[in-house]
């Protein structure tokens, strides 16, 4: 009552004999005191806030060092938000959006993660500079007729980024971040800019030709690249 002592446990179970009432309730008035002090003398650190939620969910260090991102240190929070909405392209961090797309993942029917989010970005970014012959509905299945005659040996692969961008279809490998979990993508930069990517997480024969050769392809290039 004079200030000059905290309720602990010893003296909130003397309380409780005198005026007959929870120990417990004598405690979570000390600590709801304790607390409204704290908020008057500790003000609120928004940029510590930002810097949880940029780190937390993103892989910031694999970007840094890939050097998709220029933010070494991250506690400077101004620098690693100007760097990420460079990156993602938007004015806002809370602006940043899942770009739509069909992909093949671990975990097929859940949100991109945000390792995921900042792969498919990236492969965004480098198909945005690619030179492709232009597209159409038609060019898709004949490209799709040529990927078929290449299975009859691996070496034939080669072909398959030749193949696609002369049928107006960016064709690119972006290796996958380590925490992604992410096969391959396909999605449109625009109503005439198909892509297709693989991460190579399975650097095998046979999973790069399911996806890009018959079935993925397929399945992307009629299906989604028609809609």
């Amino acid at each position: 009552m004079t200030g000059k002592r905290a309720i602990d446990a010893e003296l909130a179970i003397t309380l409780e004999e005198v005026f007959a009432l929870p120990a417990e309730r004598f405690l979570e008035i000390q600590q709801s005191y304790d607390l409204a002090k704290a908020r008057i003398s500790v003000r609120p650190d928004h940029a510590r806030a930002m810097r949880a939620h940029l780190i937390g969910g993103l892989p910031i260090a694999e970007m840094n060092k890939r050097g998709w991102i220029d933010a070494k240190d991250v506690r400077d929070v101004q620098k690693l938000q100007t760097e990420l909405m460079r990156f993602f392209g938007v004015n806002r961090i809370e602006d940043i959006e899942i770009l739509p797309h069909s992909a093949k993942k671990t975990e097929v029917n859940t949100p991109p993660t945000p390792a995921q989010t900042a792969w498919l970005y990236r492969v965004k970014q480098i198909a945005s500079g690619m030179l492709v012959a232009r597209y159409s509905p038609s060019s898709t299945k004949a490209a799709i007729t040529k990927l078929r005659s290449l299975l009859s040996a691996p070496v034939e692969a080669r072909k398959v980024p030749r193949i696609l961008a002369e049928h107006g279809i960016r064709f690119l490998i972006v290796e996958s971040l380590p925490s992604a979990k992410i096969d391959g993508v396909c999605f449109w930069l625009n109503d005439v800019s198909p892509v297709v990517a693989l991460s190579m997480r399975f650097d095998r024969i046979d999973n790069f030709w399911s996806f890009s050769g018959t079935s993925w392809s397929t399945s992307c290039s009629v299906t989604a690249f028609q809609r």
